[in-house]
């Protein structure tokens, strides 16, 4: 987005000037003349400075604080930039302090609510602020603003589960490994050399165990770094195939055929574009509009494609329920619901309907892996060891005749 200077006169013919960012100057044009104003002219002047540095970037935790506090300030219809003010003294989380300083010297300085918000891109999504600007026009903030904390608040609970299902593996694999890297280190070895110090032959399961042991203990420093470059290598290419269409189409599709953690990636995609739909719609924000923004809050490249297409299907007059079920990417009773309630005018309704259900597909898929991570884990784990500990004993059997002589 770039930064705006336009000049005009509102209804009663005073002058008026000010800045405003914007994607384009066709659209500050729309925006000022919905707000009533007759433009002369609109030039870009370049990038805003914001006061908050980019690094405040506010969870979904904080999200949530946040709109609890603007619907109680709201709600009690007090001047915005005075409650703003009195509200950042008592606050302690830092993050979400400096972002409302900073929105309300915005404001002070002339700019809309909507125009203060957009000013931290980072933190605020296109949804967000289209919602502002929705509850500013109609006078209705205090209803934004409800909608708004309980969508962050779920937000918060479906992030946390999927942190949840995917963190308690990751860490049995680390510890696994942890425990397996320290037994070929510092076990293995002095078990070697006991048995090298009897003498005699080993079997080929200790044999196996001590030479993969040597290659460890010996290569350690040069196996760590290795690692270390190949995760640091990894985490950039990642991040670089990401910022390209076909290598970001292509990782959400593998993500969407991975077993188990697919289906989780897919019930959250869609109840975050559920959810965001439901309440843009809810907002009287048109269509077209919606869709654009509500399949941006997914992350999903395979789902934006499908929506991206959908949408060109309506603007040429196609009903949304089949332009969905064109695209191949929602299921028939998805398309079927929304379609009599698109019917009925009551998409917005059966779209948060929807989201539920959604959530409780992820709900459902995060109690099944956890419940199956567990006894793999605890399987593979005691595979590995088991071998370890019968490698390191199986000699133990014949030292005595190692010792007698036999």
């Amino acid at each position: 987005m770039a930064l705006f200077s336009y000049k005009g006169v509102d209804g009663d013919g005073n002058p008026v000037e000010g800045t405003i960012e914007e994607e384009s100057a066709r659209r500050v044009v729309l925006i000022l003349e919905e707000r009533g104003l007759q433009v002369y002219t609109v030039e870009e002047t370049g990038p805003e400075r914001r006061l908050l540095p980019s690094k405040d970037r506010l969870t979904w935790a904080d999200l949530e604080e946040l709109n609890e506090q603007l619907l109680t300030i709201t709600r009690e219809k007090l001047p915005i930039t005075y409650a703003i003010g009195e509200l950042t003294h008592d606050l302690r989380n830092r993050r979400v302090k400096r972002v409302l300083e900073d929105i309300r010297r915005h404001v002070e300085a002339g700019n809309s609510l909507e125009e203060a918000f957009a000013l931290h891109p980072e933190s605020f999504s296109p949804v967000y602020t289209t919602l502002i600007r929705a509850g500013e026009r109609s006078g209705d903030l205090a209803g934004v603003f409800a909608c708004l904390s309980g969508y962050s608040r779920r937000m918060a609970e479906l992030k946390n589960q999927v942190q949840e299902a995917l963190a308690y593996p990751l860490i049995v694999a680390t510890v696994a490994f942890a425990l397996l890297v320290g037994l070929l280190v510092w076990v293995v070895p002095t078990f070697g050399e006991i048995f090298t110090n009897f003498g005699g032959e080993l079997p080929v399961p200790t044999r196996l165990l001590l030479s993969v042991s040597h290659l460890v203990k010996d290569n350690l420093i040069y196996w760590a770094s290795g690692l270390g470059i190949v995760l640091a290598v990894g985490f950039v290419l990642v991040r670089a195939l990401l910022r390209t269409t076909s290598s970001g189409y292509a990782m959400d599709r593998a993500k969407l055929l991975t077993p188990a953690l697919g289906r989780m990636y897919a019930a959250t995609s869609l109840e975050r574009f559920c959810r965001s739909l439901g309440m843009l719609l809810e907002a009287r924000v048109p269509l077209l509009e919606s869709l654009d923004l509500a399949v941006a809050t997914t992350g999903n490249a395979v789902l934006r494609r499908a929506v991206t297409a959908a949408a060109q299907q309506v603007s040429a007059g196609s009903p949304l329920a089949d332009a969905l079920a064109d695209s191949g990417y929602f299921e028939n009773l998805f398309c079927w619901l929304l379609g009599h309630a698109e019917k009925r005018g009551e998409m917005d309704q059966t779209l948060m309907v929807l989201a539920e259900n959604y959530e409780r597909t992820v709900e459902r898929v995060q109690k099944w892996i956890l419940m199956l991570t567990g006894p793999i884990a605890a399987i593979v784990v005691g595979l590995i060891i088991g071998y370890i500990v019968v490698s390191l004993y199986l000699p133990i059997f014949s030292l005595g005749d190692v010792v007698s002589g036999v």
